[in-house]
């Protein structure tokens, strides 16, 4: 009915029901007035930071942010400020020395953290952008279809749906499918659509991509076993990985580091597991610190016991 290629940007005429279909849907499943869609995740961060932020601004984000998050800052104009991983408090005296000097405050982080495996301090950073009354945007990218009772994300799991600002979040993850989105006010949405350049100018993602990610959605809404699974297979990995000397905290979160250090051993192991048949890819600089390789399992609920006790064996047999 549709096609493949969408021909055109949205505001030309690349626009079809199924793409406004799914925005409907991700604004639904976040619990927002309005969704809007991009053709990748980056492009959400890219195209949404860049057009709240400029030149009299300040942008505050957690050190550990996504790559496209630092970009989309840099791209701004505005004034970019880290504070330490997760660090609340860090973020408060970023936030009392900007305090008067900027035209407006941003304040954007990870709510799960893709390298470290660890969730953000949401319910701090929520309490700390409405006292100094800064625009908090999370990015639900890890989080979404894997957190919270109905799988909405780390704003779920925390019970502060409706106190954040601008979320987040893309349907290459747990959605199986492919693209970004941002839900928010219907205003908000409304001014990205027209002054967010990564929306405006791109060639809009294919009518059937759309399809595939509005019957992702529906999955992880109707399927509540999977998320149950993938939680059993996250508290089975870590009890035994721990039970082998590793340092694995007790999240959540299906992603899960093992942080070997020096770049050749991390490659080696990696190398060695995927000769047994197992994939856990290594992590290197620059997307990790010098000398904080690691090897990054992920989990999915299809995992079996059969398959997490052969990692277990085989790390305890390299380790």
């Amino acid at each position: 009915r549709y096609g493949w290629g969408a021909g055109a940007s949205r505001l030309i005429c690349g626009n079809t029901p199924l793409h406004e279909k799914l925005e409907e849907d991700l604004a639904r499943f976040k619990a927002c007035e309005a969704g809007l869609l991009f053709p990748t995740g980056y492009m959400a961060n890219l195209g949404t930071i860049s057009a709240l932020a400029g030149r009299g601004d300040a942008v505050l984000i957690d050190r550990a942010d996504h790559a496209s998050i630092i970009d989309a800052c840099r791209l701004s104009g505005a004034r970019l400020l880290v504070y330490e991983h997760c660090d609340s408090n860090g973020l408060e005296r970023v936030l009392q020395r900007v305090r008067g000097r900027y035209r407006k405050v941003l304040i954007v982080t990870d709510s799960v953290f893709s390298m470290d495996g660890d969730i953000a301090p949401l319910p701090e950073l929520v309490a700390l952008s409405e006292r100094f009354e800064a625009l908090l945007m999370v990015d639900e990218a890890h989080a979404s279809g894997t957190l919270g009772e109905h799988g909405r994300g780390a704003l779920e799991f925390f019970g502060l749906e409706g106190k954040v600002g601008v979320v987040m979040g893309t349907l290459s993850k747990a959605a199986g499918s492919l693209g970004g989105f941002i839900a928010a006010s219907r205003l908000l949405v409304d001014y990205l659509r027209n002054c967010a350049r990564s929306f405006m100018y791109t060639t809009a993602l294919p009518a059937p991509l759309c399809a595939a990610s509005s019957a992702g959605l529906r999955l992880i809404e109707q399927e509540a076993w999977r998320r149950r699974r993938l939680a059993e297979n996250v508290t089975y990995l870590k009890t035994g990985l721990a039970r082998l000397g590793f340092d694995c905290d007790r999240s959540p979160v299906p992603i899960i580091p093992l942080i070997i250090g020096k770049e050749e051993e991390t490659i080696a192991v990696s190398q060695r597991l995927f000769a047994e048949g197992v994939f856990v890819p290594p992590i290197r600089p620059p997307t990790v610190p010098e000398n904080k390789c690691r090897l990054r399992i992920t989990l999915m609920a299809t995992h079996t016991r059969e398959q997490l006790d052969r990692l277990l064996e085989l790390l305890q047999k390299i380790a």
